[in-house]
Parts: structure tokens; C-alpha cells; sequence
């Protein structure tokens, strides 16, 4: 669904507007149920491409955030992380950080943009992380010492 409102450039979670979907329909070429079930795979497939990647994830704050407001609910932020990058460096153990620490209760643009990048240029493993020269936000600072903390 959130591949389909992507490409619809819906505004608002969880509506589509009568004007959204028939641009969308229209800018994918789309006049039936069974055409649109048939392109979903190859919608899907777009995402491989880590620029079209780059742009949905980006796309996925503007969209899933309350409209009046500047940031994501934590929870909202954690759902769509886990539904969005499932499978990448990372996704877990900030989930866990944030579960755990509860260091914000919205993750703002800034952070969830970077959390992207962090992701695909930090290793699982943290060993190429550079606190010191590096500009992340503070939230993965915070995240990155929680996770070199000694276990019990």
C-alpha cells in the first residue's frame, strides 16, 4: 500500500484523494483493478534502485506524519521503520534502542532521514563509525553509545 501511494503522491496516510488516484492512475497508465494488480510487482521492483529507494523512504515521512505537524509519532516512526527496512543494517537493534531508552517521543526529519544513510554507509558491527569527525544527528549518537554500552 505505501508502494501505491508513493506513486499515487498521496499527501495524507491512510486516504487517497479522488483527485490522487486519478493522476496516479492516469501517470501509471492504469485503467483497471487487473492492470494495476499486474504493475504492482514491477512498482515493487523499482525500489531496488537505492536513488528510488532514497526518494520513497523520504517520501514515506512526509506521508505517514501528521499533516500539521513537523515531525513523527515515535510510534508511527518504529512501524514504518520496521515495514520499510526490514532486513537492514540496523533496523533492529535502533528499534531496541528506542524500545529500551525511550530518548524521544518524535523522530523529526533530520533523524529520519539520516537513519537512512546510517544504515547503508555504517557497518552492522559499528566498526567504521566516527563519532568524533562524522555529523550525525544526536539521536544515532546516542544510539551508537547504547550499543557499545558493556552487556550484563
Amino acid at each position: 500500500m505505501l508502494v501505491l501511494a508513493y506513486h499515487l503522491h498521496a499527501d495524507t496516510m491512510p486516504i487517497f484523494t479522488k483527485d490522487e488516484w486519478m493522476k496516479g492512475m492516469a501517470s501509471l497508465e492504469v485503467d483497471s483493478s487487473e492492470k494495476l494488480k499486474q504493475l504492482m510487482p514491477k512498482l515493487v521492483a523499482k525500489l531496488k534502485d537505492p536513488k528510488e529507494f532514497k526518494e520513497f523512504y523520504r517520501y514515506i515521512f512526509m506521508f505517514a506524519k501528521d499533516s500539521d505537524q513537523k515531525c513523527m509519532l515515535i510510534d508511527t516512526a518504529t512501524g514504518m521503520m520496521e515495514t520499510v527496512l526490514e532486513g537492514r543494517a540496523h533496523v533492529k537493534s535502533f528499534l531496541e534502542f528506542l524500545e529500551a531508552k525511550k530518548p524521544v517521543k518524535v523522530i523529526n526529519k533530520d533523524q529520519w532521514y539520516s537513519f537512512l544513510e546510517f544504515s547503508d554507509t555504517i557497518a552492522e558491527d559499528l566498526s567504521n563509525y566516527d563519532g568524533v569527525n562524522s555529523a550525525w544527528p544526536v539521536l544515532l549518537d546516542e544510539y551508537v553509545e547504547w550499543r557499545n554500552e558493556p552487556s550484563d
